[in-house]
């Protein structure tokens, strides 16, 4: 049975400029749920609802959907499944009450209508990848992806209800070779498109149509120095004024916007704090005041060397950027993948894939805009404990720190309350720490960090309570929260950055990642490890380690492995980095995912001529007398194929010697062995399997 757990407690409205909750969590999933990565949007909205698509990996259905009021998340869920088939990069549009989805699969691109309880037919049409879709005001879809030869630009125009249906896809000549395409429509009839080129100095690509999609403009560089495999995100204000956010090529890699007004570009701006090492996956919109929002994720020191999620705004009354701020909390856990969406309301919804509860799944927020709902009676004051700030969940022994935590205040107006805060000793029972403040709390969030120092000891396991009172405050259900904290140190070697593959890979490479020390330990014996499986059927194609490293306090390391020469053409791959240690257990919090699409031009290489690690079912089964046992391996390999009976004991050993790669057949005579059950169990230096079989004579 699987249990929903309700992430968040809603608290009442907010003044508007804040952001509205705390992070709300969507999705509830048994694996990996994420929105899109490209320059499509994975969420939409209206003056009523929000909307939100992602890819799901617990089932073949991949592509996810929901829905929810404005001001309302619900409580998790697993969502509406959208296709039949696996589907990757989804993303939404709306219009009125049409919302349209469109993603790829292997082989071509897919898109849907749902018009309420009402959904359509899926339109397909040839292959392509990344998708960017946008609605035009009467209610047509129009489609900007990548095509499968060497990263060109496609344009495609659905008719919903109109003649014809579908019109055919459009290659863009000029963008050729471009990358990760993102669309907006401006205007009466106007679509505007970017892109990134794969050719130095890597420009971004700005190419538009003034006639609804009939006819397209020769694309002009509208910013310089793109990181080519970063997607470019594009959006359009009331005025038509044309913005597009993109990663620069040289690290850091710090996100710059740059605007077109009129008919040219102006010099790009420097978003991101241009601190840290890391600045990805830019998403723009821009609200009913003409105000852009830009997000994006951001690796460095600060977030504790994991990606978090950071935004800034262009303030249209005052022409300037208002800073580089973050959002998600610096929790030790990966938040990437921001998408965001302005509503007619004036708010900002954003949602990204969050790792903090083992597995990535779809957060929510929103920024509360200009136009708050009307409300009759001011509310009464209800105080929260939003959340606890320090201390984290691994605390440093013998280093003190200040407790501190974020308390609501759901009134216009400044009130004075009583914050305590208590560490007790969860093994002896024992408080160890107290101390009562009393602090003036702001409307909105206030951050208490006025408590004295705390000090922990060594391998000890605190319990924090934090508790706000106040003698008018009318809910004291919501006052408190517990933090427990240890300072049991473990090490920690957490791969933060995917150098090789690109997301568009081809030919053969050598995979290559950063790892960091994150703990402040001098750690050796360190075995690093890369694995690619296939995205289809999650089978193991390549896996490597590099044995014996040594990591010295908060180092940073960048370490290539062997080369991967065998891959399928045009197929989509799941790459994973992580580290173990002395023990063989892994200490990487968490490891390192990145999915890549495979093409290859180099002749001779075939989906034939391809293999995986893979252990095949027995021939025939039940065996009555002789059986034949098939297996294949990803690379040259140390092979141990043996027989076991049910108490484990090894009773034939088919193989052990060294094996090359590719198919491998062995005959298998049970008339020695009695009628039962027996286990067939491959093992290789990287991978290992096990497959049951009944001998009956």
């Amino acid at each position: 049975m699987r249990y929903k757990v309700l992430i968040l407690t809603i608290i009442v409205i907010p003044l508007s400029g804040q952001w509205r909750f705390e992070d709300v969590r969507i999705t509830d999933t048994e694996e990996t749920s994420i929105p899109t990565w490209t320059g499509g949007w994975s969420i939409a909205s209206d003056s009523e609802n929000v909307h939100i698509v992602w890819q799901d990996f617990s089932y073949t259905e991949r592509i996810r959907y929901t829905h929810f009021p404005v001001y309302s998340p619900p409580t998790t869920s697993e969502g509406e499944i959208v296709n039949s088939v696996y589907g990757f990069s989804p993303v939404v549009a709306i219009n009125g009450e049409k919302v349209h989805i469109c993603w790829y699969v292997v082989g071509h691109m897919q898109a849907r209508e749902i018009l309420g309880d009402t959904w359509g037919s899926i339109v397909s049409w040839e292959s392509g990848l990344y998708p960017a879709i946008a609605d035009d005001v009467l209610g047509n879809t129009h489609c900007v992806y990548m095509t499968g030869e060497k990263g060109g630009i496609s344009y495609k125009k659905i008719y919903w209800n109109g003649p014809g249906y579908n019109k055919a896809s459009v290659p863009l000549p000029e963008l050729k070779g471009n990358y990760y395409p993102s669309i907006c429509t401006a205007l009466k009839n106007q679509i505007h498109i970017t892109s990134t080129s794969s050719s130095y100095p890597y420009p971004v690509y700005h190419s538009f149509s003034l006639n609804n999609g009939v006819s397209w403009t020769s694309g002009v560089t509208a910013a310089p120095d793109a990181f080519p495999y970063t997607p470019t995100s594009i959006c359009t204000d009331s005025e038509g004024r044309i913005y597009v956010a993109y990663r620069s090529s040289f690290a850091p890699y710090n996100i710059f916007v740059a605007k077109k007004a009129g008919d040219f570009w102006s010099t790009p701006e420097m978003v991101s704090s241009g601190r840290g090492f890391n600045h990805n996956n830019p998403s723009l919109c821009c609200d009913t005041e003409d105000n852009i929002w830009v997000f994006w994720g951001e690796y460095r020191l600060s977030t504790k060397y994991c990606f978090e999620i950071f935004y800034n705004k262009w303030d249209n009354a005052t022409g300037s950027w208002d800073g580089a701020t973050q959002l998600t909390e610096s929790d030790g856990f990966i938040s990437e993948w921001p998408q965001a969406s302005a509503d007619k309301l004036g708010n900002i919804n954003v949602c990204w894939a969050d790792y903090r509860d083992g597995e990535r799944e779809i957060y929510y927020n929103v920024n509360n805009g200009i136009n708050e709902p009307d409300t009759t009676e001011p509310p009464e004051l209800d105080l929260a404990m939003a959340r606890v700030l320090r201390p984290w969940a691994i605390e440093i022994p013998g280093k003190s720190f200040k407790p501190s935590c974020r308390i609501w205040n759901n009134i216009d107006k400044v009130v004075f309350a009583d914050i305590f805060c208590r560490i007790i000793d969860s093994a002896a029972l024992q408080t160890v720490y107290q101390d009562t403040i009393e602090v003036p709390l702001e409307s909105g969030y206030t951050d208490i960090e006025g408590f004295r120092l705390f000090t922990p000891g060594y391998d000890k396991v605190f319990d924090a309570f934090f508790e706000v009172v106040h003698s008018q405050d009318v809910n004291p259900d919501n006052n408190f929260k517990i933090q427990r904290f240890t300072t049991v140190r473990d090490e920690d070697i957490t791969p933060y950055d995917v150098v090789r593959p690109k997301q568009l890979e081809k030919n053969h490479f050598s995979p290559a990642a950063i790892y960091a020390e994150r703990a402040g330990f001098s750690i050796s014996g360190v075995c690093l490890w890369c694995k690619i499986e296939d995205a289809i059927n999650n089978s193991l194609v390549y896996q490597d380690f590099i044995e014996n490293q040594t990591f010295n306090p908060y180092d940073t390391v960048q370490l290539t492995f062997s080369s991967v020469t065998q891959l399928k053409n045009e197929t989509e791959y799941i790459i994973t980095f992580w580290a173990t240690g002395p023990g063989g257990v892994t200490i990487s919090r968490p490891p390192l995912t990145h999915f890549f699409y495979y093409e290859s031009d180099e002749p001779g290489i075939s989906v034939e001529d391809t293999y995986c690690f893979a252990l095949n079912p027995v021939t025939p089964n039940p065996i009555t007398g002789e059986a034949v046992v098939s297996f294949c391996l990803g690379n040259h390999s140390d092979v141990s194929l043996e027989i076991y009976d049910v108490s484990g004991r090894s009773v034939v050993t088919l193989i052990s010697d060294a094996c090359s790669p590719g198919s491998h057949t062995v005959a298998w005579n049970t008339h020695s062995l009695p009628n039962g059950v027996y286990f067939i169990r491959l093992e290789t230096s990287v991978f290992e399997t096990t497959e049951k079989v009944i001998v009956l004579h």
